[in-house]
């Protein structure tokens, strides 16, 4: 699935979440966004690009910041690299 698409959904369905209150209805929002997360980090780990919104200027710069001199791989913190990935999604 697009990884745009499902990081649309995953935010879409934890907004919804935070305003059902039915135990139900959230139970079931938390298994869509375990199923959303799991595909999104299939397609990251299989080689996949990452969602838009995690590779504007503004996440670079942030994603730079946070990564600092613990990525020593390449000379530019790149959105492929699994380190800079790991600190980008922990933020």
């Amino acid at each position: 699935m697009d990884p745009n698409e499902l990081l649309r959904l995953l935010r879409l369905t934890i907004k919804q979440r935070a305003w059902d209150t039915d135990p139900a209805i959230r139970k079931a929002h938390d298994d869509e966004i375990a199923e959303y997360f799991q595909a999104l980090d299939e397609w990251i780990v299989n080689g996949g690009f990452l969602p838009a919104d995690w590779t504007n200027d503004v996440t670079k710069g942030l994603l730079r910041d946070l990564v600092g001199d613990h990525c020593e791989s390449h000379a530019e913190h790149e959105p492929s690299c699994s380190t800079c990935i790991a600190v980008l999604v922990s933020a």
